[in-house]
């Protein structure tokens, strides 16, 4: 009998809709709500010529392919400027980059793990080598594989997405920094339909976290100048989340929660789920605290100075790897995000822990509250509102952020 995995494979592309400080999709040639982006008028999409698209790499778009979960499923990316002007972009977060550092990949429904890493980086001005410059009539493109960065946990048909933020900047010689660019979300999406055959298709949680090593809590290859740095990094983590989540239980200053997270309302299927994965972020730091300082300089190479830290998302003992830039931060945040503090830095990293947290848009101050007023539900569910939210829950530095 043939071992199967079946993933019967569907593609469809997504228009990026660049704008300032905010994020922005919809499908072409449509005048729809898509997963709660908001209704957009199709014609003013397509001006800008930008179309992002996923498909199986070896076969035709609707292709279906046999294949097990220890063989590789490759899926072909592209990006396409059929506009009028050069698009550059940082390449870092998406899918062009050399190595997955984001959560790229996600599922619907959710019974599946992402395998990858998470990178937090600082948002100040990226070095001219990582943006992609398209000319018009030029296109980018990559192949990821599904195998490598998810597992699927049930049998079944998963609508699958692509998706990511980019960052625009004018061209390689402008020197904003990523914060204050230009920030849109694209996305695309293809249908698997998982079946378990003699090689089981599926594995379960148990299975994926056997793979990691066993950590007991500690600090494991840090100095001791960088252990004080996270116990005291830790220590105020913890008490901005009880003031955070203590608002959210009594229900005190509805503006600043709207400001960074939106209207539950406009989010009722997840109602409740922002305080749930604040409170998991507080058992976690209560329950002991796993973090390494040994590992960046060699997985992140040249970005480790310019990288907080990452995380496995599948990782059950929720290790921390520390890099460069936490050790260089301060102890509370700039007000604009071009310099996440430690503590907020410590909330972020661990909320990528959290299965409700499904998306990471990396932006600026200013970002994050466009994304709470166009789309609650991608503000309630992404880490950096989230962290956001538990950082200036007292209002520290923010006078002028919030009169925006």
């Amino acid at each position: 009998m043939i071992s199967t995995k079946l993933l019967v494979f569907v593609a469809t592309a997504f228009v990026m809709v660049p704008h300032a400080g905010g994020l922005k999709a919809t499908q072409p040639g449509q005048l729809e709500e898509k997963r709660g982006f908001g209704f957009f008028d199709a014609s003013e999409v397509m001006k800008r010529g930008l179309t992002f698209s996923a498909r199986n790499a070896e076969q035709s778009e609707f292709a279906t392919q046999v294949v097990d979960f220890h063989s590789p499923h490759p899926v072909a990316v592209k990006l396409v400027n059929d506009g009028d002007r050069p698009f550059t972009f940082f390449k870092r977060g998406t899918p062009f980059e050399e190595q997955v550092t984001s959560k790229i990949l996600r599922s619907m429904p959710t019974t599946s793990t992402f395998l990858g890493k998470v990178v937090g980086r600082e948002l100040k001005t990226p070095p001219k080598d990582s943006l992609i410059t398209l000319n018009p009539g030029e296109e980018i493109s990559s192949t990821i594989d599904v195998n490598q960065l998810m597992a699927f946990h049930e049998e079944g048909d998963y609508q699958m997405f692509v998706d990511f933020a980019v960052v625009e900047f004018d061209s390689k010689e402008d020197t904003r920094p990523v914060a204050n660019a230009t920030q849109s979300f694209i996305s695309a999406e293809f249908h698997l339909n998982v079946q378990d055959g003699e090689r089981k298709a599926t594995r379960t949680k148990a299975e994926i976290q056997g793979k990691f090593d066993h950590k007991e809590p500690g600090l494991y290859g840090c100095s001791a100048a960088q252990g004080e740095a996270l116990v005291k990094a830790v220590t105020d983590a913890n008490e901005m989340l009880d003031f955070a989540i203590g608002q959210m239980e009594r229900k005190e200053n509805a503006q600043r929660y709207m400001g960074w997270l939106g209207a539950d309302e406009a989010c009722e299927l997840w109602d409740g789920h922002p305080r749930l994965m604040l409170e998991s972020v507080k058992r976690t730091i209560l329950g002991g605290f796993v973090a390494e300082c040994g590992q960046c300089a060699q997985e992140m190479g040249d970005q480790a100075d310019t990288t907080y830290a990452y995380v496995y998302p599948a990782d059950p003992t929720q290790t921390l790897h520390m890099c460069g830039a936490f050790f260089t931060a301060p102890d509370r945040d700039d007000g604009i995000r071009l310099k996440r503090s430690q503590p907020g830095a410590i909330i972020y990293e661990l909320l990528h822990f959290h299965e409700y947290a499904v998306y990471d848009v990396p932006v600026g101050t200013g970002g994050l509250r466009d994304i709470a007023k166009q789309n609650p539900c991608m503000a309630q569910h992404n880490a950096e509102n989230l962290a956001a939210y538990a950082e200036y829950a007292k209002g520290i530095n923010l006078k002028e952020v919030e009169k925006s």
